[in-house]
């Protein structure tokens, strides 16, 4: 299992598609993020996205 914590926010727009294209070939992955937008739509149409909104995760 990988944990990237809010690592998107720190990298460049190519940067972004590196990554996400290097751990798209990886089992389990878990991303942290503030903001939706600064992934791939394509990436987060394949992906479970969990939200915490209130203090509750929701799918």
């Amino acid at each position: 299992m990988i944990l990237l914590d809010e690592v998107m926010a720190e990298l460049d727009l190519q940067r972004r598609a590196d990554l996400l294209k290097y751990v798209g070939e990886s089992e389990q992955v878990l991303f942290t993020a503030t903001d939706e937008h600064m992934f791939a739509s394509e990436f987060v149409e394949q992906a479970e996205v969990w939200k915490v909104e209130d203090g509750s995760v929701k799918k």
